[in-house]
């Protein structure tokens, strides 16, 4: 497995976090430093996640995530 480091400016930027098990939580934990204008999508959410997004302005969606192709 590779990883690909990318640094983005996330001042005034919506933010899509697809997926709601830890990787998401700590993907979540770190943009949320700098950004509260996120979305989680997913089926299924790990409580720890929905506890963090209960004290913010975080929109959960309880869905699949589809794509258009």
């Amino acid at each position: 497995m590779s990883f690909l480091p990318v640094f983005f400016g996330l001042e005034q930027k919506s933010v899509l976090i697809i997926g709601g098990g830890k990787i998401a939580l700590a993907k979540l934990e770190t943009i949320f430093e700098y950004t509260d204008n996120i979305t989680v999508i997913s089926d299924n959410f790990d409580h720890e996640l929905l506890d963090f997004t209960k004290e913010s302005n975080i929109n959960i969606i309880t869905d699949k995530y589809k794509t258009f192709a």
